[in-house]
């Protein structure tokens, strides 16, 4: 009886495997939020991409803006320092929401204690850091500094940096690259 039993239990986690795979693929574990991140990942890389690969230089950030436990995702789009914009989506129960952007040549982007997250942008001796902030569904920058620095002045880091990757790189949304190809 007790291999019996056994022999049940395999068939029986053979065919639920199966059944996970054939609804969902290899993205059955995936959650709604990963597989929503993911899809505005690559649809902001088809939107850049060139026959150079620009696209491929792209970044994302996923990062608690409003401290309600659901992370936001922040993207860069454009095709170069000149034009670069953080995209910034929300979750929402009809999966991800575009919610505002902020300048993104030239920047980088850091955590603040008091909510939101500090954009610093910094070229050729000249700097102007935004606290950027979403509350009760509206999305505001404000200029918390601006100046130019001297020869031997340093660029201000007003925090922690929070981590980006390529938009290719699926780590950030805990995701691996092979769940996601099926490679």
């Amino acid at each position: 009886m007790g291999k019996k039993l056994r022999g049940i239990l395999i068939i029986a986690a053979v065919l639920a495997l199966l059944c996970a795979a054939g609804a969902g693929g290899a993205l059955a574990s995936v959650t709604a939020q990963q597989d929503a991140y993911l899809q505005v990942l690559r649809d902001t890389h088809a939107e850049f991409n060139d026959e150079y690969g620009s696209a491929d230089y792209l970044l994302y950030s996923l990062y608690d803006i409003d401290g309600d436990g659901v992370e936001e995702l922040l993207v860069l789009a454009g095709t170069c320092e000149a034009d670069f914009l953080w995209r910034i989506y929300t979750m929402t129960d009809d999966g991800a929401l575009y919610i505002g952007e902020t300048f993104g040549g030239h920047s980088t982007l850091y955590a603040c204690p008091e909510g939101g997250f500090y954009n610093m942008m910094g070229h050729m001796g000249y700097q102007e850091i935004y606290r950027v902030t979403y509350a009760n569904d509206a999305f505001d920058e404000e200029l918390i500094s601006s100046k130019e620095l001297a020869e031997d002045e340093e660029y201000d880091t007003p925090g922690v940096s929070i981590d980006c990757a390529w938009i290719t790189d699926y780590s950030l949304l805990y995701i691996s690259n092979s769940d996601v190809t099926g490679q």
